[in-house]
């Protein structure tokens, strides 16, 4: 085609994207809006390749692109195009070391030493004793955080460590669980004991019944009913059956979860080896109940109740859950995206796993070493003293209305509370962080009073909460959000996944030099069948300037296209 020709086709091309524009202005289908502006836009395109080919247009030959001239003057354009693009992200957000002086000193030096023998990251321990300090606490004490208000608070613990197969979570997180363990199978015995106790003294009580029953039987015969009456009435009522202190469950249904909890009012521990398969058990329809249930028993200072045909009426008046597992990277990443993105896990339910740790691996060491006795003997002595605490002993008062008994900060302890939670109130309302993550550390306004409470009992002092445990604890929120970020971070989430993909195909030409979300979405590629996940991956391909987003505004919605960067077209990579 000669030159003349390409510019009078270049020149049609202008006039019907311009014309195409200016119509879909009076329209209201958006869908059908974006598929023929894109249309236009791409015509606009091979406009502007064949222009690259040619010499510059005549003056009397421009009439014809001067409607998408002035149309390409209003085009917002987003985007880094000046300047070479980025990498993307690789690798994972730094996390905070563990310091063992988070820990009360009574458990540190056990933490240290498992860690040590085990060659495990210290988080893993370390997050295992305090959800288990939490559980043995249960609902027995609470704190009111603020100094004057009724703000209750009951230090209940969500906590998960995530690592690969060989990271040693599961025996790092039995080690921290042994005193727990060790204590339920002393109840088991003592429960063993008291239920032949009680079967010897129910015989005797039917036995005893059985003798009434014809005393009283001979007493009618001659007539003497008050007898009969007072005869039956000094039988005597039957003996109460024992119930088993449990500490620990694994495996349970909602319903008899429920029994459990009324037979043990402080609470019970839910250990889960694989963390995230079991929230995603919660997501299914069957289980909203299960799922409700849960939600409820994290705040722990609440009660529940159901009703089902076969057990009646069941009410648990003291619906206190902790929970406890660990996960690999790859199923948190799959169930967070969910959450994320708005689907059955966005309730906030994975958002209480305040203590949520991804440590980095640590260099393998083979240690061969006795374990530290006397430090074991004094995690043993700590959990013995908070699964038999007295709230009266511990200082603990209830008024009118409360759940259950509560202790209040010091002077040192209140004015370092009121410090950390007001400024971490003004970030939460005044910067602009991901909902996601927003969710996830408004949750530490309970968590820190309820580490400083655990901080506190765990060191054996009683009466108001101390500077030290509420300074230990703020400490520990510092910490737990640097791994927060990682568990959420783009990396783990898919985005970084999505964009190296689309990134590929942009480079082996098969979108063009510009192209639509829906472009992508219509290709069904691997990590780009869903149009959240377009998005998330386009979206991050704009900030480090790979495509330039140019919005074609109209009378109605504008649509949005994505052009390649001039940058990234040079071969940045």
């Amino acid at each position: 085609m000669s030159i003349l020709g390409q510019l009078e086709r270049a020149a049609q091309a202008r006039a019907k994207a311009s014309s195409v524009i200016d119509a879909l202005a009076d329209r209201d289908d958006p869908e059908t809006d974006a598929a023929e502006t894109m249309d236009a836009f791409q015509d606009y395109e091979r406009l502007a390749q064949d222009e690259r080919t040619t010499e510059p247009p005549k003056p009397e030959q421009e009439q014809g692109g001067a409607a998408i001239e002035r149309r390409a003057q209003t085009v917002e354009r987003t985007g880094k195009p000046s300047t070479p693009p980025a990498p993307l992200p690789t690798g994972l957000p730094p996390v905070e070391k563990f310091d063992l002086a988070l820990l009360p000193e009574s458990l540190r030096e056990a933490c240290g030493d498992a860690a040590h023998r085990m060659q495990c990251p210290p988080d893993f321990v370390a997050v295992g004793y305090m959800v288990a300090a939490s559980s043995a606490v249960g609902r027995i004490v609470g704190i009111k955080p603020k100094r004057r208000d009724d703000w209750l608070v009951a230090p209940n613990l969500w906590g998960c460590v995530v690592g690969r197969p060989s990271a040693l979570k599961t025996p790092a997180l039995s080690e921290a669980l042994r005193p727990l363990k060790a204590l339920e199978a002393k109840a088991r015995e003592q429960f063993a004991k008291e239920r032949r106790q009680f079967e010897t003294a129910l015989q005797l009580h039917e036995l005893k019944m059985s003798s009434d029953r014809k005393k009283a039987a001979a007493a009618i015969a001659k007539g003497n009913t008050a007898e009969a009456e007072n005869i039956l009435l000094g039988s005597g009522t039957e003996p109460e059956a024992p119930t088993c202190r449990r500490f620990i469950v694994n495996d349970t249904t909602v319903e008899k979860l429920g029994e459990l909890l009324a037979e043990n009012p402080r609470g019970l521990l839910m250990f889960r080896d694989e963390l995230a398969g079991w929230f995603s058990s919660l997501d299914r329809e069957y289980a909203t109940t299960d799922r409700a249930f849960y939600l409820e028993a994290f705040n722990g200072s609440g009660s529940f109740v159901y009703d089902r045909i076969g057990r009646g009426t069941v009410h648990i008046e003291a619906a206190t859950v902790s929970l406890l597992g660990g996960t690999q990277p790859g199923r948190l990443s799959a169930y967070l995206r969910g959450a994320i993105k708005g689907g059955a896990g966005d309730d906030g339910l994975a958002q209480r796993l305040q203590l949520l740790v991804w440590p980095d691996p640590v260099k393998w060491e083979h240690i061969d070493e006795w374990p530290n006795a006397d430090a074991k003997r004094e995690v043993v002595r700590v959990f013995e003293h908070l699964v038999d605490l007295n709230p009266e002993e511990a200082g603990a008062t209830k008024v009118e209305y409360d759940a259950i008994p509560t202790l209040r900060f010091d002077d040192g302890g209140q004015e370092a509370f009121d410090g950390w939670y007001n400024a971490h109130m003004k970030r939460l309302r005044d910067e602009d962080l991901p909902p996601y993550l927003e969710s996830h550390l408004a949750k530490y306004a309970s968590l820190m009073p309820s580490l400083a409470l655990i901080d506190h009992l765990s060191s054996f002092r009683t009466g108001p909460v101390t500077e030290e445990s509420a300074i230990r604890a703020a400490a520990w929120c510092e910490y737990l959000e640097s791994h927060a970020v990682r568990a959420y971070s783009p990396m783990v989430t898919g985005a970084v996944t999505a964009a190296e993909r689309l990134l590929k195909k942009i480079k082996a030409g098969e979108l063009g030099s510009a192209f639509t979300a829906r472009d992508v979405y219509r290709k069904c590629w691997s990590m780009l069948t869903d149009i959240e996940d377009v998005r998330e991956a386009i979206d991050l391909l704009v900030d480090y300037g790979w495509l330039v987003a140019q919005s074609i505004p109209t009378r109605g919605r504008s649509a949005t296209i994505f052009e390649v960067s001039p940058a990234a077209s040079k071969g940045g990579e």
